[in-house]
């Protein structure tokens, strides 16, 4: 095929397609971030996203590519580019490097090569897939089953190949399950797919066996608000084998959709260098922003921090801070460190701030240098710091600590003694 032969005519309407496809502002920013930033403007999409363009793009060009779920990130941007430049892209894909792949459940031996049928599932799974809210910890290579449950029991199954646990690049390989709120919940909206947790504790079989640990619903106020952000995977290695996987579910009439993939698992390390790499925060609730507001050089109040003194000590481990770091759209001061709120993260799937309990998705994590200072400007042994009204920090003493205890606790109380003297009057 000749790199002439390809003319991908995007019009208004379908850049207006693909911006409702990836949850995006408008058909005007999609564009832009094709053709205005080249190749890095691909990069700022994440894999799930890449395919689904990928894939409009091949019914553009009306080439005949497979492949799309197992390409990694730079394959899948390096194939778009060639695309939208008019290039061979099926030349392009031959060219990337082929990673073991996961049959689609409807397929029933384990050739590489797929029937429409099949491509017409793998596709509409990737559609779903695209709308849920990735684990920087698992990079997914493919999804393998999509179910809406309607039913007390439903039955599916998905095939694996033979090589399906061999590690990739030294990553190891694993199948997790997910459940979802139902269609109805986030459709309109064109928002991500809510997580949610397990009503049925033993409703999860895999190849006859019952699967122990599922996810409950957590009771805690902020944690039950915000169960997309703290509800873990369920790890289905255990359970799984090369071939045919038959899967049952039994429910108690709650509705909710299945979702199983299988993904590269990524270390703490990996996810925390891609973090640092974006550099410190410089927004709105940047830790320099707040400071500037509560010492009172900006006209906006909208900040949670009522005193300019902060622990010196993470909130997780009660360990000294090492690296500083907060979300994006949390107005506080107070950091955690970055290294202890990644490792919570991957261990229960925990997706809040530990400080003010909003959500706190892993691309809004940001290291604070502010606090980075105040670290660096006070000895090793310092609990606490006070940032002075002319923006210095001092640490705060072991004794002054409990002076300034015992002053809070006395206008407390006579706080309260005065609210009672007025309710007898």
């Amino acid at each position: 095929m000749s790199a002439h032969s390809l003319q991908p005519t995007l019009r208004d309407e379908d850049f207006n397609e693909l911006a409702s496809a990836l949850n995006a502002k408008s058909g005007e920013a999609v564009h832009n971030r094709l053709y205005s930033n080249g190749k890095d403007g691909l990069h700022l999409y994440r894999v799930p996203e890449l395919k689904i363009i990928a894939t409009y793009l091949k019914k553009k060009l009306n080439v005949h590519v497979t492949g799309f779920s197992s390409m990694n990130k730079k394959d899948l941007v390096d194939w778009i580019s060639n695309g939208l430049h008019r290039q061979d892209a099926g030349a392009a894909a031959g060219k990337r490097e082929r990673v073991p792949r996961a049959v689609p459940a409807s397929s029933h031996h384990h050739s590489s090569h797929l029937s429409s049928s099949q491509h017409s599932h793998a596709a509409h799974f990737e559609l779903i897939a695209a709308r849920i809210t990735p684990n920087p910890f698992f990079e997914v290579v493919q999804t393998l089953a999509v179910k809406d449950v309607m039913a007390s029991q439903v039955r599916l199954s998905f095939t694996l190949e033979q090589t399906w646990n061999s590690p990739f690049h030294g990553k190891p390989r694993s199948v997790h399950a997910r459940i979802f709120e139902p269609l109805e919940a986030w459709a309109q909206q064109g928002q991500r797919m809510k997580e949610t947790a397990w009503v049925t504790t033993g409703g999860l079989y895999v190849n006859n066996n019952q699967v122990v640990g599922l996810p409950k619903k957590r009771k805690q106020p902020h944690i039950a608000a915000n169960s997309n952000h703290a509800t873990p995977p369920v790890v289905l290695d255990r359970y799984v084998y090369a071939g045919h996987n038959s899967v049952a579910i039994l429910t108690a009439g709650e509705r909710f959709w299945f979702i199983v993939q299988i993904g590269n698992v990524r270390e703490v390390d990996e996810v925390q260098e891609e973090i640092l790499r974006q550099g410190p925060d410089t927004g709105a609730y940047c830790g320099r922003s707040i400071l500037q507001q509560l010492l009172g050089e900006s006209e906006s109040d909208d900040i949670a921090c009522t005193d300019l003194e902060v622990s010196l000590r993470c909130p997780l481990s009660m360990l000294r801070i090492n690296l500083p770091a907060k979300g994006r759209n949390c107005n506080h001061l107070q950091c955690f460190d970055l290294s202890t709120f990644l490792e919570y993260a991957k261990k229960h799937s925990f997706w809040l701030c530990p400080n003010c309990h909003k959500p706190l998705p892993p691309a809004e994590l940001r290291v604070c240098s502010l606090f980075g200072e105040i670290l660096n400007s006070v000895s090793s042994e310092a609990d606490k710091c006070k940032i002075m009204p002319d923006g210095s920090f001092k640490e705060v003493a072991e004794g002054e600590e409990r002076l300034a205890e015992e002053e809070h606790r006395k206008a407390k109380k006579a706080k309260l003694e005065t609210q009672q003297q007025q309710q007898q009057q």
